[in-house]
């Protein structure tokens, strides 16, 4: 999991690991167990840390 640490301020920095690296230790479980979770989620604009900014334009 990365955080550059211009992402946030120093207050935010440790807040922000901490989500990302549980988000992506979330993604790993259901790439494993549960890949349908992944695929319905595919291009949904879904972001480990920060909220979420919204699928993509379909055409």
């Amino acid at each position: 999991v990365f955080v550059h640490e211009d992402e946030a301020d120093e207050g935010k920095l440790a807040w922000l690991m901490e989500q990302r690296a549980r988000e992506h230790a979330r993604n790993a479980y259901d790439m494993i167990f549960k890949p349908e979770r992944l695929i319905k989620n595919a291009g949904r604009g879904l972001r480990q840390g920060y909220e979420d900014v919204g699928p993509v334009r379909e055409r």
